[in-house]
């Protein structure tokens, strides 16, 4: 169930909260050190969901969002009342960009920032431990020319600050955390013809 609408001119909101209930969830157990296969009689994730986004001045932007999931087995043998996996509880992301008209020969220049994070989160079937949270940081910066034909030149830094941060984990016989990328620089120029 959902909705959407006007916060105020130019900025729009949506509003959605969700109840799902599912049967037979696959999952991965260690049995002996090998890694066995089985289902989760049924499993229950609960929450809502909010995003932003719209012009907060004729130059400046935003988009924004919130996440509220409560997810847990509700019916097994060994894990009923257990969160799920890799579930985090809070999820939420900010991005602001600014635009510079005119900066240099009637061009446009674009900045912007934010990033986006989790809270922790359980990293086994039997919530035996859990993976931190994290927030990661990026940034770019575009430069459009009124050329013959439009041109941008853009730069981008994703994990701005070179977070070491684990995504997921995986359940397996050798248990392991999948890290999330590094710092990573690109630079890119789009023709427009």
């Amino acid at each position: 169930m959902g909705a959407k609408f006007d916060l105020f001119d130019g900025i729009t909101a949506n509003i959605a909260l969700f109840n799902i209930d599912k049967r037979n969830v696959l999952y991965n157990e260690i049995v002996d050190g090998e890694t066995v296969a089985k289902t989760a009689g049924r499993v229950r994730s609960q929450g809502v969901e909010v995003d932003v986004a719209g012009s907060l001045t004729p130059n400046t932007n935003i988009i924004a969002s919130y996440g509220y999931t409560a997810a847990k087995v509700t019916e097994d043998p060994d894990y009923k009342g257990k969160p799920l996996p890799n579930v985090p509880r809070h999820t939420g992301s900010l991005f602001l960009t600014y635009d510079i008209h005119n900066a240099f020969m009637g061009n446009t220049l674009t900045i912007g920032g934010g990033g986006h994070g989790v809270s922790r989160r359980s990293a086994t079937n039997g919530a035996d431990y859990y993976l931190p949270g994290y927030f990661v940081a990026d940034a770019f910066a575009a430069y459009k020319m009124k050329l013959q034909y439009p041109v941008t030149l853009q730069l981008n830094v994703k994990n701005v600050f070179d977070k070491t941060y684990y995504t997921s984990s995986i359940a397996t016989n050798n248990l392991g955390n999948q890290i999330g990328d590094p710092r990573e620089v690109q630079f890119t120029v789009k023709m427009e013809f």
